[in-house]
């Protein structure tokens, strides 16, 4: 009687029964752990490894990157100072230097053909438009020792030279034409845009003309590009987009301002 009375006694059955009630919870808990460490393993094995670094840990230096094939060798980026920068860039074009003064650009030959070489000056002329017609428009780039001008100086300077022949030549007030950002090379600068009428030998009017000058210097030298164009306001047969004549030889233009290398200090 009294093992009858043990074995139903509810003090007695307690423990058992809460060994059976946390059973499925320990069961639940290893299954989880166990599928965790399975995904873990699943997803190490199948994620890829990470690339290796592009530069060795420091000092080693970085290696000097591939050129694609077809490539022209990079030409330095100078300064206002001159000295070569640590970035380098691609240049594409027929080169020409001032024997004189040091500065120096690239120009595509199939945009601009040489009318004028000298020691301090370079005219670009276009060969044609797309009809074969020629159209006589051209690019100056010149230089003078910082001594003898500064930049509105030798805009001042062209733009005397320029109303010999087109005498009625003024500030052109459209914003359309207005030059923002003028800059030659890496050098800030000044902007003036000009129009008016080309005349002949004889007085006779040709036709509108605009041109574009930008000046600038880097206490060595003082630079100038003037950009002309006939019949300025014409739509170019060239595009998209819609542009006219004088915003298209000014588009050409900009290669030589942005290639422009000024010469090394010294």
């Amino acid at each position: 009687m009294s093992d009858w009375m043990s074995r139903a006694d509810p003090q007695n059955l307690a423990p058992a029964q809460r060994s059976r009630s946390r059973s499925p919870v320990l069961r639940l808990a290893i299954v989880l752990v166990v599928t965790l460490v399975i995904a873990a393993v699943v997803i190490r094995a199948f994620t890829p490894s990470a690339p290796p670094p592009e530069c060795p840990a420091p000092p080693a230096p970085c290696s000097v990157p591939p050129v694609p094939p077809g490539s022209l060798p990079s030409t330095p980026v100078t300064g206002q100072g001159g000295a070569a920068d640590s970035r380098t860039e691609l240049v594409v074009g027929t080169p020409w230097s001032s024997t004189q003064l040091g500065f120096s650009v690239h120009y595509d030959p199939d945009s601009w053909v040489i009318k004028e070489d000298q020691a301090d000056l370079l005219q670009l002329i276009s060969p044609s438009d797309s009809s074969g017609s020629e159209r006589d428009d051209w690019v100056i780039v010149e230089a003078v020792a910082t001594s003898s001008a500064s930049p509105d100086q030798l805009i001042q300077a062209r733009l005397a030279a320029l109303q010999k022949s087109v005498p009625d030549l003024t500030a052109d007030p459209s914003s359309y034409y207005r030059v923002n950002g003028a800059e030659i090379g890496a050098v800030p600068g000044t902007a003036q845009v000009y129009s008016g009428t080309l005349d002949d030998t004889d007085g006779t009017p040709i036709a509108p003309v605009r041109y574009s000058i930008v000046a600038a210097s880097n206490g060595r030298i003082t630079v100038a590009v003037t950009v002309r164009t006939l019949d300025p306001d014409a739509i170019a047969d060239h595009g998209p987009p819609v542009i006219t004549w004088h915003m298209y030889s000014r588009q050409l233009a900009d290669v030589l301002l942005e290639d422009f290398r000024w010469p090394a200090a010294q």
